[in-house]
């Protein structure tokens, strides 16, 4: 399983404290989006990513923080997983 989490702030000043329970998270500072790649979940099991984001939104819009983009391939046939956002 693969997910990325687009931040939407508008001046995004730093990302830290990045913790994975399983996998690897890393950070595109151009794109302000933070990539975790969890690899593969049993039946019931389940990971965890926490991070601290600091930045300013520039209007006073109501908005969302952030984006996540969820995808998998299912192992039993092959196909790509359902996304969800």
């Amino acid at each position: 399983m693969v997910t990325s989490d687009i931040l939407s702030i508008d001046q995004l000043s730093s990302v830290s404290n990045i913790t994975d329970s399983r996998g690897s998270a890393t950070f595109n500072t151009t794109h302000k989006t933070l990539s975790w790649n969890i690899g593969n979940l049993t039946v019931g099991q389940s990971a965890a990513l926490t991070y601290t984001a600091v930045g300013t939104f520039i209007s006073a819009d109501t908005r969302g923080l952030n984006t996540d983009i969820v995808s998998g391939i299912d192992n039993f046939n092959g196909s790509q997983l359902t996304s969800l956002n």
